[in-house]
């Protein structure tokens, strides 16, 4: 016989279960609710997506809010190719990364740097929050970012302890910055301290408490930011009701903190050297 369900200890039980499952009513069938999945068309760019509902409303209330949730009673975008949600600000690639992610394929696969690029970038900008500190705990365990790197995915992705990391890292290698990087810490207000801290006698020696102490107010910024991705926090009071950001065309709160931090640090570089030339 096969095995029953986590909770069935015998088949009378089962059907007991099974009595209140909801019922299709097309087909007069009773749906199971672990295997009977809603699936949702996306379209990005050129390209579609049919991918289970579930994966979306589970893990991001943010994501539901702007995207999955009716506008109209009626409303059925994303029931079908011919009407499905338009996602922006990500590309064919990185959506598809971001399935790989979350939804990985049956089959044994590596987890490339491509699909955690894709992952921290998605998980951040649509609240996918422990998506997102799976991630960071997968690159931590890693550890193989550069130390600019570490600074980059902290400012823009609001990861404090990469931020302290790099920052750490670029003063006691004295690490030596190129011009799209001098812009970002510049940005941020870290570059100063960056390059005191490089010139200074003790630079060989300096250790987390002086990190802490010389950037003090930027990381104090990122921690306050980084409440918001709390796996763990409520949604009314880290979610989806006190977001700030803009409106797009249909009336949602959109969380606008990665796309204005990677607009300012490329606009910043075009403005002064001419070429779109910052990290991806």
């Amino acid at each position: 016989m096969p095995n029953l369900p986590s909770g069935s200890n015998n088949i009378f039980e089962f059907k007991k279960l099974q009595a209140d499952w909801p019922v299709d009513v097309q087909s007069g069938f009773r749906m199971d609710p672990l295997y009977f999945m809603d699936l949702v068309v996306f379209q990005v760019k050129d390209c579609l997506f049919r991918i289970p509902r579930i994966y979306f409303e589970k893990h991001s209330p943010y994501f539901k809010k702007l995207y999955l949730n009716p506008r109209f009673e009626g409303d059925n975008r994303g029931s079908s190719t011919t009407d499905p949600i338009l996602l922006e600000d990500v590309t064919v690639a990185e959506f598809r990364d971001f399935m790989t992610y979350i939804c990985p394929p049956a089959a044994p696969y590596d987890v490339s740097p491509m699909v955690l690029n894709a992952a921290i970038r998605l998980s951040t900008l649509w609240r996918f929050n422990r998506i997102r500190a799976s991630v960071i705990a997968t690159l931590t365990r890693l550890d193989d970012s550069s130390p600019f790197t570490l600074v980059w995915m902290g400012l823009v992705y609001t990861i404090s302890a990469f931020l302290k990391k790099g920052l750490l890292e670029l003063v006691k290698f004295r690490i030596i910055l190129q011009p799209n990087e001098l812009v970002l810490l510049e940005a941020y207000g870290a570059l100063k301290g960056v390059e005191k801290l490089k010139k200074g006698r003790g630079w060989r020696t300096v250790s987390m408490s002086i990190i802490n102490e010389e950037f003090k107010e930027v990381i104090r910024k990122v921690e306050q930011k980084e409440k918001m991705y709390d796996p763990d926090a409520r949604e009314g009071s880290a979610g989806v009701d006190n977001m700030a950001g803009k409106k797009n065309g249909d009336g949602d709160i959109l969380d606008d903190d990665v796309r204005e931090a990677e607009e300012r640090m490329k606009a910043m570089i075009l403005e002064r050297y001419g070429c779109p030339c910052g990290h991806q």
